[in-house]
């Protein structure tokens, strides 16, 4: 009895060892094909092997723009960039990717504002949104993303106040050069950026000096009107980057 018992043991561990990997679950599938659908990909979907539909498994079907993980089972990445995708960009479906470390979107024409349910997207460690067209304010809730590193948004419409990015405590990088944002220079953990620049904005107030020590590797000031143009700039073995402020030091 307790021999066939035993038997049995290692005939069911066999099993689960060789059974085929379970693909991704299909309400992941559905959320990727509406994320899609939004972002209106119009002729790009006659691309050989595009996949993105509720037909076929993102991971095994190998869908354009998609990275899995070492298992071939979940989607890591999505990496869009450069395809002509004109709609909006829907955090809502796409956050649903609960394994999702990598989103990039580059060079697209992407409108609208960033949606406040980014921070359904948990794991997220990169966001790239460079070169497309939106718009308005970025919501608080970006800061709530706990794993992010890196954060492109250059080179879109973004307009007013930066939120308070200083209890984002792993950022690395920050670049929103060549938009419309007002208000103070945001807050940061300035201390460990290896890359950041916020050029080409409206920026003005005070800035303490405490926050100019932290900002810059080299400050050069100029008075101009009633207010100092500050140049900053970082360097490191993989950025150099520079910015400049209008705004008073205090």
């Amino acid at each position: 009895m307790y021999q066939n018992q035993s038997i049995l043991r290692v005939f069911i561990v066999f099993f689960l060892l060789l059974s085929p990997a379970k693909p991704e679950d299909q309400r992941i599938i559905q959320a990727l094909v509406v994320f899609m659908n939004k972002l209106v990909p119009g002729p790009m979907q006659n691309i050989p092997g595009w996949g993105w539909n509720t037909s076929s498994d993102p991971c095994t079907s190998k869908w354009v723009g998609l990275t899995c993980d070492k298992d071939n089972i979940r989607v890591t990445k999505i990496v869009i960039d450069k395809l002509n995708l004109s709609g909006t960009l829907e955090f809502e479906s796409v956050c649903k990717v609960s394994n999702l470390l990598v989103l990039s979107v580059n060079f697209n024409n992407i409108t609208e504002n960033i949606q406040q349910e980014i921070s359904n997207c948990k794991r997220l460690t990169h966001l790239y949104l460079t070169g497309n067209k939106f718009l308005g304010h970025l919501p608080d809730s970006i800061t709530d993303l706990p794993n992010v590193k890196r954060m492109f948004l250059s080179n879109n419409g973004f307009t007013g106040q930066l939120p308070d990015f200083s209890r984002t405590t792993g950022m690395l990088s920050f670049f929103a050069q060549n938009n419309r944002f007002t208000g103070q220079l945001p807050r940061f953990n300035y201390h460990q950026l290896d890359g950041f620049s916020v050029a080409n904005s409206n920026f003005s107030g005070p800035m303490t000096r405490a926050i100019l020590m932290q900002v810059a590797l080299r400050v050069t000031l100029s008075y101009v009107g009633r207010s100092w143009h500050i140049h900053f700039s970082f360097s490191s073995k993989e950025y150099r980057v520079s910015g400049s402020v209008n705004t008073r030091l205090t």
